[in-house]
């Protein structure tokens, strides 16, 4: 089976047009994989799971670190 990627102008309703026609002729439409995770996306991710702590000074911090 082949497959092919499009990038395309999601405003032109021409295009919409076409590719529901190829769709209703009977292509697929195959869900992307996940891109791999930068540095701000897992620095997000740990904002929301509470895993961030604040220090008011250096030692404050070691102390953290150290229990």
């Amino acid at each position: 089976m082949a497959s092919i990627t499009l990038e395309y102008d999601g405003r032109n309703t021409a295009i919409k047009k076409a590719l529901d026609l190829i769709l209703y002729l009977g292509a697929r439409v195959k869900k992307t994989k996940s891109h791999p995770k930068n540095g701000l996306d897992e620095a997000l991710e740990d904002i929301e799971a509470g895993r961030v702590y604040e220090a008011d000074s250096v030692e404050d911090m070691m102390k953290q670190i150290l229990g």
